[in-house]
């Protein structure tokens, strides 16, 4: 007698369940890390003023605020070369099309927030480490302060 094997595929309820744990539990263990994949709004934490972004060697990611019509964030990559720091972007990303507008950005490295202004580079020593086709920024440190955030305390 042979054995008849049936497979059932999961019911449409069943998969959308599967789908939508999956998806709150990615979120959520990576707000508990501190990173959350999707774009935001405004960043949160003080705010200080730096000379140099070289300190962000350390770093893996870091996240650029936009000022369009309303604050946009989203993670990005950080690409230090020479000591300098650059973020590259595919065109058409609603953050570009933001920065294009205006430069003046924040960015979060680690648990703190400092003023930038993005200058595109078309230096082809800073634009060859990148891939064919991205826009390439200079993340300049700025000396004032958005007044969006408090200000780090001194210790």
């Amino acid at each position: 007698m042979r054995s008849r094997e049936t497979t059932r595929s999961p019911s449409p309820l069943r998969r959308f369940c599967q789908a939508a744990l999956t998806l709150a539990l990615t979120l959520g263990l990576g707000a508990c890390a501190g990173l959350n994949p999707l774009p935001g709004g405004a960043l949160t934490g003080c705010e200080e003023i730096t000379e140099s972004f070289a300190f962000a060697q350390t770093a893996t990611l870091l996240r650029l605020e936009t000022r369009g019509d309303a604050p946009y964030s989203v993670w990005l990559r950080v690409t230090l070369i020479e000591g300098r720091l650059f973020v590259d972007a595919a065109p058409g990303r609603k953050w570009l099309e933001a920065l294009k507008r205006n430069p003046k950005v924040r960015l979060q490295i680690a648990d703190k927030i400092y003023p930038a202004l993005g200058v595109r580079t078309n230096e082809p020593r800073f634009v060859q480490p990148f891939l064919s086709g991205r826009l390439i920024f200079e993340m300049l440190p700025r000396d004032e302060t958005s007044g969006l955030s408090p200000s780090c305390p001194r210790l």
